[in-house]
């Protein structure tokens, strides 16, 4: 088992995983706790779970019965499915004779806010404690009691805040790098309708001659040309 695990995407975008396991069988499990509703989203579960799959076979292998069985789990603070159900399984379903796809990828939504006698409701109980002498399960319970109470255990858990607040920071920037960039060629694309309508009026006015209007405006003489309803060469 491992944390904040990243799996990099030379393609595209990267993925930093929070609980990455395997189990004695070989099943994989990426383990997500996500406070906010939009962190949650079936598309990211899909996209955590290619992003998994696509590191289980070895370059060249054509077996593909050799992919194991993938389980991504988030955790969510809210239900957010909103069926009142503790834990929700998806898989894929065979919609024309019914029963299940079996490719081995399944992914769980585990409902935050239930509270019940049963594992999950005594689960997310401890996950939601201050103090390890109200949890039910003693392995979180001496694990908080360490991160809390013990000089290491608080010297792992600043540095565990540290990357978390590093990685919040990184995100923000990319997501506003990439809203500049949309700004800019939003913008960019409305002052280009712009100029082409400006220009348009001039032709109809026959102010300016077509290779001018092209240069002034930044448009190339065949845009002109369409503008004024002239067929190009």
């Amino acid at each position: 088992m491992t944390a904040q695990r990243e799996i990099r995407n030379p393609y595209g975008r990267s993925v930093r995983m929070d609980i990455l396991a395997e189990d004695a069988a070989g099943r994989r499990f990426d383990l997500e706790v996500q406070r906010e509703k939009r962190g949650a989203v079936p598309q990211r579960a899909r996209f955590h779970s290619g992003m998994l799959d696509s590191r289980l076979l070895k370059a060249g292998e054509q077996d593909f019965t050799k992919l194991p069985d993938v389980y991504v789990i988030f955790i969510t603070e809210d239900d957010v499915i909103g069926q009142g159900r503790p834990v929700y399984r998806m898989e894929r379903q065979i919609e024309a004779k019914g029963g299940r796809f079996s490719d081995g990828s399944c992914i769980l939504y585990v409902n935050g806010a239930y509270r019940g006698e049963d594992p999950i409701g005594k689960l997310m109980h401890d996950f939601h404690c201050t103090r390890a002498d109200d949890m039910y399960y003693p392995v979180l319970a001496e694990r908080v009691r360490y991160l809390k109470e013990h000089r290491e255990g608080r010297s792992v858990m600043g540095g565990v805040l540290e990357e978390w607040r590093k990685e919040i920071i990184e995100e923000e920037r990319k997501a506003a790098e990439q809203a500049v960039k949309e700004a800019r060629k939003e913008g960019e694309r409305a002052v280009r309708e712009n100029s082409k309508e400006i220009a348009r009026r001039m032709l109809e006015e026959k102010e300016l001659t077509e290779e001018k209007i092209a240069k002034y405006f930044g448009l190339t003489l065949e845009e002109v040309r369409k503008l004024s309803g002239q067929k190009t060469a």
